[in-house]
């Protein structure tokens, strides 16, 4: 009697199991994930293709290099 109410058990909890690991991960998902994404969509600006301003940059003007041996073994 056991043997078969533990096979039957095991059936059962194997549905009520996968039903609620959709559950709670639709809810995960739609709770913190969807609003994350949407909100860093609308505030991100990392390749600023909203904003057509040109920027400086980060390149520093230098002067052209000098052929001797002295002035690579000198580096500042």
């Amino acid at each position: 009697m056991w043997k078969k109410f533990w096979s039957e058990w095991k059936i059962t909890s194997r549905y009520i199991g996968e039903f609620q690991s959709r559950l709670l991960l639709s809810l995960f998902y739609f709770t913190f994930l969807v609003p994350f994404g949407l909100l860093a969509r609308l505030f991100d600006r990392s390749l600023d293709l909203r904003f057509h301003q040109p920027k400086q940059t980060g390149w520093v003007k230098r002067s052209p290099a000098q052929d001797s041996l002295d002035e690579a073994r000198r580096h500042f």
